[in-house]
C-alpha cells in the first residue's frame, strides 16, 4: 500500500503532465490552423514566427484567424485584438490565457 504523500505525489505529477499535454494541443492545433490561412507548413511557424513579415498575413487574414480560434477555442474577442499580435506566441498565449 502506497503513502498518502506518494499518492499526493503521483497525483501532482499526473495534473502537470496533463496540463503539458493540453498546452501542446493547443500549440499544435492554433500552429495546424494558421498553416491552413498562411498556406505554409507547421514547420515554417516558429513561436517567434512575425504572423505578417515572416508568414504573410494581411488584415483579412487576421480576422480569419480570429473567426478560426472563435470556432476552435472558444475564444471571443474582436479582430481588432489579433491585429496587435505579432508573433505566433503571443496569438498562442492570447488563446490559452482565454480559455483559462
Amino acid at each position: 500500500m502506497t503513502s498518502l504523500q506518494e499518492q499526493l505525489a503521483a497525483l501532482h505529477t499526473d495534473t502537470a503532465a496533463a496540463s503539458t499535454s493540453a498546452e501542446a494541443t493547443t500549440a499544435t492545433k492554433l500552429r495546424t490552423l494558421m498553416a491552413s490561412i498562411a498556406g505554409v507548413t507547421t514547420e515554417d511557424i516558429a513561436d517567434n514566427s512575425l504572423l505578417i513579415d515572416d508568414l504573410g498575413f494581411q488584415s483579412l487574414d487576421l480576422i480569419e484567424l480570429a473567426v478560426r480560434c472563435e470556432q476552435t477555442f472558444g475564444v471571443k474577442t474582436n479582430a481588432e485584438a489579433y491585429l496587435t499580435m505579432r508573433t505566433f506566441a503571443d496569438v498562442l498565449r492570447f488563446c490559452e490565457q482565454s480559455t483559462n
